[in-house]
């Protein structure tokens, strides 16, 4: 299980949590089936259950000034990225589970 708490930000249109690409810190999760609760400073709470599709990419490309960024993160059909873009300067709390941990 992995869990880390912070202030939700925007970077250059990239969700971070302490600054950090959230896709970037759970991209070891892509394509395993997971739990994920996120808990708000507005005491909004949300859990998905399904399989992570995660993407990150950050670096140079042809015909593109300076560093882009990309990201995804889904739960089957939910846009988590766009969830938490929703509590952009609040503290929330996110655990990840994979199925199998929840097994051992």
């Amino acid at each position: 299980m992995e869990e880390i708490e912070g202030i939700i930000t925007l970077q250059e249109e990239i969700v971070t949590v302490n600054e950090m690409p959230l896709s970037k810190i759970f991209l070891n999760y892509n394509g395993k089936k997971i739990k994920l609760s996120i808990c708000c400073g507005s005491d909004a709470e949300y859990q998905y259950d399904g399989i992570a599709d995660i993407f990150y990419y950050e670096g140079n490309q042809p015909y593109y000034r300076g560093t882009k960024y990309v990201n995804d993160f889904f739960i089957d059909q939910a846009d988590i990225l766009e969830v938490l873009e929703k509590h952009t300067n609040e503290l929330v709390k996110i655990k990840m589970m994979s199925y199998w941990e929840n097994l051992v």
